[in-house]
C-alpha cells in the first residue's frame, strides 16, 4: 500500500482540482430575461404570430430557483390557429459538490394539440459539470407525476420518469451564446407515449442589456390524440432584454 500512496494523492488532489473547476458557481447570481417577436403578413396572406417568453434564474451557494412562462398566440385568414401556454417553476438543493436534488412543476395549455391543460410534478437528482459565466452545463434524472385533461374531457394520470439537460456556452469574447435545453418524459406504464421539449438556439448581444436571438422550440408527442400531428416546431427571432 506504501508503494501506491504518492500515487493515490497526486489522483486525490487532482480529482479535487477537476471538480472544484468543474462546479464553480456564481453564487448569488440572477439573471433574468423578457423575450418578444412578431410576425404579421397582409395582402395575398393573412397572418399574424405573436411569441413572448420570460426567464428567471437565482444561484446561491445552496439554492437555485428557476421559474418562466412561453406564450404562442396566432391568426391565418382571421381563424386563430395558434394558442399555447407554458408556465414552469424548478427548486434545486446543492449538496457538497455538483450534486444536487430539483423538485419541479410545469403547467401546460395547448388548443391545437387538444390540450385543455398538461401539469407534471416530481422530484430527481442532478449533476452540475459546470456553473460558471461563460458556462452552464448539467443534467438531471428523476420519478414525476403527470395529469392532464383533453377538451374533448378525457382525463389522464400517469407516472413519469423525466431526463433533462441544461447547456449554455459564451463564445469569441461573449459575442455569441448557444443554448440548448430539453425536457424528456416517459409513462412507466407505457414508454411508446413519450413526449419532448426542447428549445435551441444562438444569442449576440446588440447593447448592453439588448441581444437579439434566434430559436428552434421543438414539441413531439409520440402517441398524440387522433387528427392531431406528433410534433410542432416554430422558429423565433426575439429581441431579448435582460436585466
Amino acid at each position: 500500500m506504501r508503494r501506491y500512496a504518492p500515487a493515490l494523492i497526486v489522483a486525490a488532489w487532482a480529482a479535487t482540482v477537476a471538480v472544484g473547476a468543474a462546479t464553480a458557481q456564481e453564487v448569488g447570481e440572477t439573471e433574468a430575461s423578457a423575450s418578444l417577436g412578431a410576425s404579421i403578413t397582409k395582402g395575398n396572406t393573412d397572418t399574424e404570430r405573436y411569441n413572448a417568453a420570460v426567464d428567471y434564474r437565482q444561484r446561491t451557494e445552496r439554492n437555485r430557483y428557476i421559474a418562466g412562462l412561453d406564450l404562442n398566440r396566432g391568426k391565418s385568414e382571421g381563424v386563430e390557429d395558434t394558442h399555447n401556454t407554458r408556465l414552469f417553476a424548478r427548486y434545486d438543493r446543492f449538496f457538497n459538490g455538483p450534486w444536487y436534488l430539483d423538485m419541479y412543476t410545469s403547467l401546460l395549455q395547448d388548443k391545437e394539440r387538444d390540450l385543455r391543460y398538461r401539469t407534471m410534478v416530481g422530484a430527481g437528482a442532478g449533476y452540475q459539470f459546470f456553473d460558471t459565466s461563460e458556462l452552464r452545463l448539467s443534467i438531471e434524472l428523476g420519478p414525476g407525476y403527470l395529469r392532464q385533461q383533453r377538451y374533448d374531457g378525457d382525463r389522464e394520470s400517469e407516472v413519469t420518469a423525466r431526463w433533462a439537460t441544461d447547456y449554455r456556452q459564451f463564445f469569441g469574447d461573449r459575442a455569441v451564446q448557444l443554448f440548448h435545453n430539453h425536457e424528456i418524459v416517459v409513462p412507466t406504464d407505457d414508454s411508446n407515449a413519450w413526449m419532448a421539449i426542447t428549445r435551441t438556439g444562438v444569442r449576440t448581444p446588440l447593447s448592453q442589456n439588448l441581444s437579439a436571438s434566434l430559436q428552434l422550440n421543438y414539441d413531439y408527442d409520440h402517441a398524440p390524440p387522433e387528427e392531431t400531428r406528433r410534433y410542432d416546431s416554430v422558429t423565433l427571432l426575439n429581441i431579448v432584454f435582460e436585466w
